[in-house]
């Protein structure tokens, strides 16, 4: 199964039919999916790398961030197992507005700091 592995090295297996932009993957509960709610920050999405099933790179996509995500919970019709599908939509950052957002915190330090020196 493929998978995608995020800039802090956690890794999901990812559905078949996945996109830059969009990946679907399988969770057990609510609480799997908080637990991955919570890694998916700005920080963590600058690089996103697409691995295939051996394991082998086969992509690096940089400066994402989270647009929605999604879940569905499908049953199986043969077996009567119920599964959570979980859709992941992100979009690329601008990456002006990045760079303007860090200027600002520099500013923001440089103000403050000059401050407490007096």
């Amino acid at each position: 199964m493929e998978r995608i592995k995020f800039k802090n090295s956690d890794e999901i297996y990812i559905l078949d039919g996945s996109t830059e932009n969009q990946y679907k993957c399988v969770l057990n509960s609510i609480s799997d999916f908080a637990t991955l709610y919570t890694k998916l920050t700005d920080d963590n999405l600058s690089q996103i790398s697409y691995l295939n099933e051996a394991g082998a790179l086969c992509a690096i996509y940089k400066d994402k961030t989270l647009s929605k995500a999604e879940i569905v919970t499908e049953t199986d019709e043969e077996t009567g197992e119920s599964k959570m599908i979980t859709t992941l939509t992100f979009k690329d950052i601008d990456i002006t507005a990045k760079k303007l957002k860090h200027l600002e915190e520099t500013i923001d330090t440089l103000l403050i700091n000059g401050l407490e020196v007096k």
